[in-house]
């Protein structure tokens, strides 16, 4: 697709969604998750900034009201730690954090505090891993904090 079409008029070109939209990851595994919102949003270098999300890898995937997200953002958390090379404390740690509140919450064992350390794990990898996988590793789950805070143990 060009540069400069919207996020929806990709997904009109794509063939539309199947059912109601309920959310769209752009830009990959370290990509970021929105809402249907963001559909006027312009794949450009600038408009995607402006808006505070990734063009990654190119990805965009689409989810109808149907998916649970709880399941791809555990999906994408496992691939950041198996991923994750051990060099540097905030990844190795942080991505097997992230996942084992994340898993922890899917079981219904979430534990007092859990949306917080997902958010204090997530910005550590962030802030503090050496190389792009660790501070990438949390964008999809911060993302999804952010815009549905339900999905995560509340305390």
């Amino acid at each position: 697709m060009p540069f400069g079409i919207s996020l929806g008029e990709l997904l009109e070109r794509a063939g539309g969604v199947n059912g109601h939209l309920q959310a769209l990851l752009v830009g990959g595994a370290a990509g970021a998750l929105v809402g249907p919102e963001a559909l006027g949003t312009r794949l450009s270098m600038e408009d995607m900034r402006a808006a505070g999300l990734p063009l990654g890898s190119g990805v965009v995937m689409v989810f109808n009201r149907t998916r649970d997200l709880g399941e791809p953002i555990r999906r994408i958390a496992r691939f950041f730690a198996h991923e994750s090379c051990g060099k540097c404390y905030p990844c190795q740690l942080g991505t097997q954090r992230q996942t084992e509140i994340l898993e922890r919450a899917a079981a219904g064992a979430a534990l007092p505090g859990d949306r917080q350390r997902l958010l204090d794990v997530g910005w550590t990898m962030t802030d503090a891993s050496l190389c792009g996988l660790g501070q990438t590793a949390a964008s999809v789950t911060l993302s999804a904090l952010k815009r549905w805070p339900e999905l995560f143990p509340n305390d």
